[in-house]
């Protein structure tokens, strides 16, 4: 295995738990964790509907990191300089880029990840070539009820928008092509599963993070071969999402688009499992 390159991928889904588990192992001395949480690599170069906002993204995270380090009063510069590298328009989303990302002091003789929730939502492309550069490395699948998580999805999207509620088509928040892509399930688990060893992915649903948030972090611990720690917080919500209520309606629909949702789930994971992803 690449020694510059993660150890282990959590491919989602958004909404489904990911910045619980990406706080949660940042806090197991075994791990390294990217240093900021959702790299974008495969899914940006290839599925160019998420190379429209992505770049944007890993230059806010890069920029915010040299500012707290000019703040910090004992800047390293190499850092400085390895975040600028990370940010150039030019060399972002080559193999070249992702590598640097885990060529970190801290980084090195430990297990590293990279959390990334839209890489459940590329395309085979982005899964064969996550294979061929990373090896059959353990996969993590968080799965979220899909109404449930369709729903927390709208909701993040009407708050970055900064809509008043009255101006904000709900039904076209709900058909949105983001919105069905993050939660496509029946879509996401056979694709990767034609192309990922099935024995390498683990599938944890969203309800066992609240019902028993330590057998979750021991069974991530047992599928990545870590030591096991105590974790302070499994309990806390990391993030919580805005108050705004969906009005009935768009409730609705998003119970009749994802409707083949929760029968694939059903179907490939039984009625135990499909009770615990709420």
């Amino acid at each position: 295995m690449d020694v510059n390159l993660p150890s282990f991928l959590c491919i989602g889904a958004q909404k489904a738990g990911t910045t619980w588990l990406h706080r949660n192992l940042e806090k197991n001395p075994c791990l390294w964790m990217a240093d900021f949480k959702e790299c974008q690599f495969f899914n940006s170069v290839h599925e160019p509907r998420h190379r429209a906002w992505s770049g944007g993204h890993v230059r806010k995270i890069c920029v915010r990191h040299i500012r707290r380090e000019i703040a910090s009063g004992k800047a390293n510069f190499r850092s400085i300089e390895r975040y600028a590298k990370l940010g150039q328009a030019g060399f972002m989303f080559t193999d070249e880029w992702y590598r640097l990302i885990f060529t970190h002091p801290a980084a090195q003789g430990k297990i590293t990840g990279d959390i990334t929730p839209e890489y459940s939502a590329m395309p085979k492309s982005g899964i064969e070539h996550a294979l061929r550069m990373l090896g059959p490395v353990p996969v993590i699948y968080l799965i979220r009820d899909p109404v449930a998580r369709g729903l927390s999805h709208v909701k993040m999207r009407v708050s970055r928008k900064k809509l008043a509620i009255p101006q904000v088509d709900w039904i076209a928040e709900v058909n949105d092509w983001n919105t069905l892509n993050r939660g496509d399930y029946k879509s996401a688990i056979p694709l990767w599963e034609s192309v990922w060893p099935r024995e390498k992915i683990l599938y944890i649903p969203f309800g066992r993070i609240r019902s028993e948030p330590e057998r979750v972090m021991a069974d991530v611990e047992n599928f990545l071969g870590i030591d096991t720690v105590a974790y302070s917080g499994l309990e806390d919500e990391v993030f919580k999402g805005p108050e705004i209520e969906i009005p009935p309606e768009a409730v609705d629909a998003m119970h009749r688009v994802m409707a083949g949702q929760a029968e694939f789930l059903g179907e490939r994971f039984g009625e135990e499992f499909l009770k615990q992803i709420k």
